[in-house]
């Protein structure tokens, strides 16, 4: 949601969309690189903190004076551990045995967090760089810039691949991902740029695959029925706060509902749990003008119209009705 905050925020300013991704993410991180940008986290957070050691606890870590007992670990130590971490990882294959000595292991419980932080590093170490020369225009345009782990988004800046040359290592490879400036599919989102604003609705790509992708659970499966009935709750609030336009929340909502209904799912219990989903987060959903019986809403979404294939650009009458909730 920090990406689709962003693209909220820049309200009748945005011109072109950029999305970039590191496709050596993990692959080619460089380990000194890497274990260099930790120590210096640790050592600011340390310095930030007036403290030295970090305490363990079940589920969350802090920072303590001293050794106070139980797992407390100087931030050398701590340093040491993400070493082993990225230098010790060994690979059995084609009969033999390899250290990795480049990267670090993908799907390793450490990996993402590692290279999410520090990258991180780099880009504050870019932007504090350009305060403390006084480039407050070269700082200041990355004010719609968000990355998520390896993927990078910004608005209305023409020349990133130039700028992340100068903030990201170089062996990490960045590719341009979008063909056209005004829209591109980032995350779970299609983006639209219309008249300055930023406008989204939810992007699956498997909507586009020739076959049908089983991705939600069945009733006779050996889950509980009401946790079944729960997943569309869930999904009622993330499509809500994925599309701009009301019809297009309704559509995907009429799309899922069609694909549970052909499971066995009974119209009743899915109307509760809409009705429950709007009401919890009112506020919300209070961004369009909502008919007052959530029950008759959902009857209606489900029952007008012919049945909807989400390959489509379901919307393309309904831009210029709707402009008027983006002015």
């Amino acid at each position: 949601m920090v990406v689709k905050s962003m693209f909220d925020k820049a309200h009748g300013v945005a011109v072109s969309i950029s999305i970039n991704d590191f496709s050596t993410h993990y692959t080619l991180f460089d380990h000194d690189h890497l274990i260099g940008n930790m120590s210096w986290l640790l050592s600011k957070l340390s310095k930030i903190s007036g403290m030295q050691y970090i305490k363990i606890g079940y589920d969350k870590a802090w920072w303590v004076k001293g050794d106070t007992g139980g797992c407390v670990y100087m931030v050398s130590e701590v340093v040491e551990m993400i070493e082993y971490l990225v230098r010790e990882s060994y690979i059995k294959s084609f009969g033999g045995i390899y250290r990795q000595d480049k990267g670090i292991i993908m799907g390793g419980k450490s990996s993402g967090w590692l290279s999410d932080c520090s990258l991180m590093v780099d880009e504050f170490k870019y932007i504090d760089g350009k305060v403390k020369l006084g480039l407050i225009d070269d700082a200041d345009r990355l004010k719609y810039f968000r990355r998520y782990r390896d993927d990078c988004t910004s608005l209305n800046v023409d020349n990133f691949m130039n700028i992340a040359s100068h903030i990201y290592p170089p062996s990490l490879t960045l590719t341009h991902e979008n063909d056209q400036i005004d829209c591109a599919n980032v995350l779970d989102m299609e983006v639209k740029i219309h008249l300055g604003n930023v406008t989204t609705k939810v992007f699956c790509k498997t909507d586009l695959f020739p076959f049908d992708v089983i991705s939600l659970p069945y009733l006779d499966s050996n889950l509980d029925s009401g946790l079944c009935y729960r997943v569309f709750y869930g999904q009622v609030i993330r499509f809500q706060r994925l599309c701009t336009f009301r019809l297009d929340f309704e559509a995907r909502t009429k799309f899922l509902s069609q694909i549970l209904f052909q499971r066995g799912y009974k119209k009743g219990p899915l109307q509760r749990q809409f009705s429950k989903a709007v009401e919890k987060y009112i506020i919300e959903f209070q961004k369009w003008a909502l008919p007052i019986d959530f029950k008759v809403w959902f009857d209606n979404i489900v029952s007008t119209g012919s049945n909807i294939s989400l390959g489509s650009n379901i919307n393309a009458d309904s831009q210029t009705s709707q402009q008027t909730l983006l002015d």
